[in-house]
C-alpha cells in the first residue's frame, strides 16, 4: 500500500500537479482499504464509485457557492 501511495505522489509531481498529490494519495489509500475489506468487489468498480462520490461532492460545493446569498465573488 505504501508503494502505491508513494508512486501516486511521485506521478503527481512528475506530471506537474504536486498540490494534488495528497488528495490522490488519500484516494488510493481509501480504494485499497475498501478493496481489502470487501474482496468480492472489483477495484475498478470501487475506484469508479470513489470518483463518482468526488464528482457529487464537488458539484454540491459549486452549487452551494453559486446559490449562496453573496454569490461566487464572496469566496475569493
Amino acid at each position: 500500500m505504501a508503494v502505491s501511495v508513494g508512486v501516486t505522489v511521485l506521478l503527481c509531481r512528475v506530471i506537474g500537479v504536486p498540490d494534488n498529490g495528497r488528495l490522490a494519495a488519500i484516494t488510493v489509500a481509501i480504494v485499497m482499504v475498501v478493496s481489502n475489506n470487501d474482496p468480492t468487489s472489483s477495484p475498478i468498480s470501487n475506484a469508479a464509485l470513489r470518483f463518482i462520490e468526488s464528482c457529487f461532492g464537488a458539484g454540491i460545493a459549486v452549487l452551494v457557492v453559486l446559490l449562496s446569498p453573496k454569490g461566487p465573488d464572496a469566496a475569493t
